[in-house]
Formats: structure tokens, sequence, C-alpha cells
């Protein structure tokens, strides 16, 4: 599988079009399987069934808007989230005494009450046995969409982060993306793979296994990717070493469990988030989770809901009162002249 990056149309200035980004072949005659463009459910009036999968993908990720318009939207929905983990708690807690025994009535659910009632139940209790799981997911989710301007300034004072991983270059794409790099694909693994060996031999990790190797025009350089002892995932590769593809000099390196207090529980925060640890096991928990979001948001909606109903009623009966209140001073007014 390969993906494909469009050269840059520098008349239009804009990247050229491919149709696909994305390509199978057969590895061992290099014949076509097949070709899409990822993430695209619709295009040219045709849908393209393959990419169901990605395009829900691309859904939870960023609401499939444009970056970075979807990660500022999931990121500031990931917060509003986590403060209302903390509301949600709080609304839980007892004003009588003694404190525990009545806080114990929260956790659980009548099921003999009425049909209001149980779903106020299902709706406090739910949310207090995955209290701890959901602000996992919500903190996860702010840090992954607005790691910089929320996450980090929220968690320096109590962690710790590695300031040279923070300083560290960021690659970020060029005004003019380097379609040629000087140094070819030969020269750049091999620069690539000596900068891993030198790394594993400082920082007293193995190598594993060869993830991937592509260069990257609008970043104008080589991004070398393997699985190393250090990865806490499951699966796939995070030992990451950007290679400038015009000097060969290492822009980046990137060292899954590598650095301070906060870089090791980021990184940790990152692989839950994603189910990429613990196998099979923990991914079911991610969607027993999923499946408990969902109750939660339904019985809210009919918990706000039922409570507007009931606003609107006292509302029109007070409403009502006034009217009989003024109708019957009137009439006492009338009979009084009269």
């Amino acid at each position: 599988m390969f993906y494909l990056s469009p050269r840059y149309d520098f008349k239009k200035d804009q990247p050229s079009l491919l149709g696909v980004n994305q390509v199978f072949l057969n590895p061992y005659t290099g014949a076509l399987l097949g070709a899409r463009e990822w993430g695209v459910l619709v295009s040219k009036g045709q849908f393209h069934r393959e990419n169901i999968v990605p395009f829900i993908l691309r859904l939870h990720m960023a609401f499939a808007l444009p970056h970075p318009y979807g990660q500022v939207l999931m990121g500031t929905v990931a917060l509003i989230w986590t403060v209302d983990c903390f509301v949600g708690l709080a609304l839980t807690l007892p004003v009588r005494r003694p404190w525990l025994w009545q806080w114990r009535i929260a956790w659980l659910i009548k099921f003999t009450a009425s049909i209001h009632r149980l779903n106020f139940d299902i709706h406090r209790s739910l949310g207090l046995w995955c209290w701890i799981v959901l602000l996992l997911f919500a903190w996860s989710s702010v840090m992954l969409n607005l790691g910089e301007q929320v996450y980090k300034p929220v968690m320096s004072p109590i962690l710790t982060f590695d300031e040279r991983l923070r300083s560290a270059p960021r690659l970020h794409p060029l005004t003019n993306p380097i379609e040629q790099p000087r140094l070819t694909w030969q020269v750049a693994y091999r620069q690539a793979k000596h900068a891993l060996h030198v790394a594993s031999v400082r920082h007293g990790f193995s190598i594993q296994a060869e993830d991937s190797f592509w260069y990257r025009p609008a970043m104008g350089a080589y991004l070398y990717r393997t699985r190393t002892t250090l990865d806490q995932s499951d699966h796939g590769a995070a030992t990451n070493i950007w290679i400038d593809g015009m000097t060969g000099n290492i822009l980046r390196e990137d060292y899954p469990g590598h650095g301070l207090s906060g870089d090791i529980i980021s990184k940790w925060l990152r692989v839950l988030h994603t189910g990429a640890v613990f196998g099979l096991a923990y991914r079911v928990i991610i969607v027993i989770l999923g499946v408990v979001v969902a109750i939660l948001s339904i019985t809210g909606i009919v918990l706000w809901w039922k409570k507007r109903q009931v606003r609107r009623f006292v509302q029109l009966r007070r409403k009502s009162h006034d009217q009989d209140s003024i109708e019957s001073t009137e009439s006492t007014e009338s009979i009084s002249h009269g």
C-alpha cells in the first residue's frame, strides 16, 4: 500500500489534482489491485463504499472538517466534556449527613421506580461508575486537539515536560514544497537507519521492525518510522526520525516513552485513547464505554426535556394565576363602582 502526494502546481499556486491518494499493489508482481481517495465518501456524484470506515474516522477525529477547523471544534467539545465531568460529579454530592451514606444512593439504580426516576438513576449511576474513564477520554481528547493551547498550560504546574522536546523544531509545510530533494531515497534511508542505530545505543532500546520510509515534499523531509521496544502500543509504529531532504541533517526525533513525567503521561493518554494497548480486552472496554456515552447522552436529553416541560407548565400556571387575579381585581373594582 502506498500513499501518493501531488506535485505542487506553481502556476495555479496549489497542489495538482490526483483523483486518488492511496494505491494498493500486489507485493509479488507489482500489479495495481485498487486505488482510492482516502476518506472521501462522495465525489463526482458517486458513493465510494470503500471509504465508509475512513470517513467515520474523519468524523471522529475532526468532524470531517478541513484543518484546523475540525480540530478546534473537537477540542472545544472535549474541553466542555471535561468540565461537564466535574459538574456532573458535583451534582451527585449530597448536602445532608451522613455524607457517605447519602452519597451511596447516587450509585444505585432503583429498577422498581417510575420511568422518570429510572431514567434519572441510570444517568446518575452510570456517570459515577464510569467517571474516571470518561474523564480520561475527555481530557485526552483535549490533549490530542488543543495540546499546546490548553493541555500543556494546565498540566505544566503539576507535571514536568522535557523542554528539549518542547523546543524541538516543529515541522510545518513549506511555502514552496520541494519536489526533488538533493538526497536520493537510498542515501537518506542509510542516514536515517544509522541515526536510529546511534539513538538506540544512546537510549538503550531495541529496533523491532521497520514500518515505513517516505518523502514529504510539503515538509522537504524524509520520515523514517520504526517500531521499537519504546513503543507503548500493541501495533503500529511510533518511533520517528525526520531527515532534511536537502542537507541530510536530522530535523526531529520522536521516541515514545522518552522524556519527563509530562511527556510519558501524555504518550500514555494517547495510546489509552486510541486503544493501542492491552489487546482486545481493552478495546472491548472502549466499545462498552461508547455505548455508555450514548446512554448518558440520551438519558441526559430526556432529563433536560422533562425539566423543560415542568418549567413551561409552571410558567403557564403562574401566567394563568396572574390573569385570574387581574380579572378578579377588575371585577371587584367594577362592583364597588356600581
